[in-house]
């Protein structure tokens, strides 16, 4: 997990979660634009600061049919950083699937930064692929 320091245009600072796709990449949701972004990386719990990597995004990219007044479709933004993230035990990129649905886990947990109980996880069911491309 990544989480993204929003810079707003009116001064305010909003809060987005994310996940490194390589030492160049964050993806995160396109709802989460801002004026400028600091990403922090390797971070475990929100006040514990110990080996955490900061850094700044060099460049946005939401997606281009990105449409927040439709449903939030196409919700998705990828963010260069201006500098390589460093790899850690803490800092490491998102495992993403190779080849077909059939090779897919049947479950997997949510993660993120909203508020849960302490140590709460959930459980969901993974969903085929074709279901996806209809929304």
């Amino acid at each position: 997990m990544v989480l993204l320091k929003r810079h707003m245009q009116d001064g305010k600072t909003l809060w987005c979660g994310g996940f490194l796709l390589n030492e160049d990449f964050v993806m995160t949701a396109a709802h989460c634009q801002a004026m400028r972004y600091t990403v922090l990386l390797g971070l475990h719990k929100f006040r514990e600061s110990n080996g955490v990597q900061h850094t700044e995004v060099k460049h946005a990219f939401p997606h281009k049919n990105y449409n927040e007044t439709d449903s939030f479709k196409n919700d998705i933004m990828l963010l260069k950083l201006s500098s390589k993230a460093n790899f850690t035990e803490n800092v490491k990129p998102i495992a993403l699937a190779h080849g077909s649905d059939d090779s897919l886990p049947k479950s997997c947990i949510i993660s993120g930064w909203g508020r849960t109980d302490r140590e709460k996880k959930i459980y969901v069911s993974c969903t085929h692929g074709s279901q996806c491309y209809t929304h």
